[in-house]
């Protein structure tokens, strides 16, 4: 799905299945993109926490979308740079109790991730 405004392009990759090749995608077109001189932002909503990998982020690193909505921090302390020079916002690292916290939250208030993303500090574009 692809969304375009005046000022960013939002294309989220989604499938019901796992382990079809959602995150390796993710990474190469945000590489393709950034490649192309785009600035690019990419959101990991999978618990599986894995984009960080394929973004070369530290295995040490907790911190992400999941953490901080739990928290009550702000996005954009858990957005990384990668060498490739995309912006990162991992998933993060949870405990199964607290993924499942963090999956209520967003059932109960649908209108958050957008509300939260629009907070972060994105380049025009």
């Amino acid at each position: 799905m692809t969304v375009a405004t005046a000022a960013t392009t939002v294309v989220a990759v989604v499938s019901p299945k796992g382990g079809v090749g959602k995150t390796t995608v993710v990474a190469n077109l945000a590489a393709a993109l950034v490649d192309s001189g785009r600035p690019v932002t990419v959101v990991d909503l999978d618990p599986q926490n894995a984009l960080r990998l394929h973004l070369q982020m530290s295995l040490d690193e907790s911190r992400g979308i999941a953490v901080q909505a739990l928290q009550g921090l702000p996005l954009a302390e858990a957005c990384f740079d990668s060498p490739q020079g995309l912006k990162v916002l991992p998933y993060g690292t949870l405990a199964e109790a607290d993924r499942r916290d963090f999956e209520r939250m967003l059932d109960g208030d649908p209108t958050w991730l957008s509300r939260s993303l629009a907070e972060l500090p994105l380049p025009a574009g």
